[in-house]
């Protein structure tokens, strides 16, 4: 499950510096451009996170624009749809 406050940034498009086990937030983050993560319990890894996003700046990625192709309700609920459909069809 992805944290609501993930979201927030992506719109906003403001940088994510996140320190997460590896995963589906961290897999976001890379795929989003969102900028970055790390991993937990590493205070110098968050500093040079934060200092590679205000340096290099994120890939030429928007993290606003991933959101709808990846995360748009309407399509979510059409997928689980068909999904359901085809696990009754299955039967």
């Amino acid at each position: 499950m992805l944290p609501n406050k993930l979201f927030d940034y992506m719109y906003w498009n403001r940088p994510v510096v996140a320190a997460v086990v590896p995963g589906e937030i961290t897999s976001v983050i890379k795929e989003s451009g969102a900028c970055i993560s790390v991993t937990p319990g590493d205070p110098l890894a968050i500093v040079k996170a934060v200092r590679s996003c205000l340096e290099n700046g994120r890939p030429n990625i928007n993290p606003r624009q991933y959101l709808p192709e990846h995360f748009d309700r309407k399509n979510t609920v059409m997928e689980f749809a068909l999904a359901v459909q085809m696990a009754i069809k299955a039967k």
